[in-house]
C-alpha cells in the first residue's frame, strides 16, 4: 500500500479541480529550483477532465518554460480522433499558451511504429543531453490505468513492457488496438513526480489489484527510484482500496 499522504480520494467533479490545482503548485515549487518544467502526459479519454481543469489556469505566466512530451502514442496519424496528442491540442494546448516549439508529440507520420519509436527516443536523448544508457528524468509523469492494469501503453499481453534498456518502444498485440509507442517503466521511474489520475467504477478492482502488495501488474512495476508517487483518485475508483 503507498504511502496514505500521497493517496487522495475526491468525488468526482472535485478530483479534476484538485488534480489541476496540485499539479500547478508542482509547476511552481519547481520553477522556483530551476529554469524549465519537463511533463509525459497521458492519452486516452480518462485524463481529459483534468485536462479540461488545468486549461483554466491559462493566466499563469509560466507556460512558455513548460515543456510537454507523450507518455505513449496510437500509431495513427495526427488529427485522428484516437490519436492521443490531438486530444492534448484539443483539450489542454488550445487554451494555454505554451509555444509550439516546447511540445514534443511521439512521430506518427513515418513508415512504421519502430521507427517513430527509435526517432522519439533520439529526440528525448538530444533534449535531455543523455549519454548512452542514461535515462531522463521528467519533473513530472502523468499516467491513467486500464482495466488490464496497463499504464501508458505497457500492457500485460505485450512483453515489451518488461523492457528496462531502451526510452521508448513500439508494440503490437490482436488485443491491442492500433499499434502503439510508449515510455518505458525506467523512464516512469525517473521522474521527480509520478501521478496517477483514476476515476470510474470500472477501475476499482484493477486499481485494487495495482495497489496489493506482490501485483505484478505493469502500473504496479510504477515505483519512482527517488521521486514521489500520487494517486488521484475518485470514491468510485478507490471503495475496494483500504487507505489506512
Amino acid at each position: 500500500m503507498p504511502d496514505p499522504s500521497k493517496v487522495t480520494v475526491l468525488e468526482f467533479p472535485k478530483l479534476s479541480e484538485f488534480a489541476a490545482e496540485q499539479f500547478i503548485k508542482i509547476i511552481q515549487e519547481t520553477l522556483k529550483k530551476q529554469s524549465r518544467f519537463t511533463c509525459a502526459l497521458a492519452g486516452g479519454k480518462s485524463p481529459e477532465p483534468f485536462y479540461q481543469a488545468l486549461a483554466k489556469f491559462k493566466n499563469e505566466k509560466f507556460w512558455d518554460k513548460v515543456y510537454l512530451f507523450t507518455t505513449d502514442e496510437r500509431f495513427v496519424p495526427a488529427g485522428h480522433d484516437y490519436n492521443n496528442f490531438s486530444m492534448l491540442q484539443r483539450n489542454l494546448l488550445a487554451e494555454l499558451p505554451i509555444p509550439k516549439g516546447n511540445c514534443y508529440p511521439m512521430p506518427v507520420d513515418l513508415a512504421s511504429p519502430e521507427l517513430a519509436a527509435k526517432m522519439y527516443e533520439a529526440e528525448i536523448q538530444r533534449f535531455f543531453n543523455l549519454k548512452t544508457g542514461q535515462f531522463p528524468q521528467f519533473d513530472a509523469v502523468l499516467l491513467g490505468l486500464g482495466e488490464d492494469g496497463h499504464t501508458a501503453s505497457l500492457f500485460p499481453v505485450v512483453p515489451q513492457w518488461k523492457e528496462k534498456q531502451k526510452l521508448v518502444i513500439s508494440l503490437a498485440h490482436k488485443s491491442v488496438e492500433y499499434g502503439r509507442l510508449s515510455l518505458t517503466l525506467p523512464v516512469l521511474n525517473n521522474a521527480r513526480h509520478v501521478i496517477f489520475f483514476v476515476h470510474g467504477e470500472k477501475k476499482a478492482d484493477v486499481m485494487k489489484k495495482v495497489l496489493a502488495a506482490k501485483s505484478l501488474l505493469p502500473a504496479a512495476q510504477v515505483k519512482p527510484l527517488k521521486g514521489k508517487l500520487y494517486f488521484w483518485l475518485d470514491q468510485a475508483a478507490a471503495k475496494k482500496i483500504r487507505i489506512q
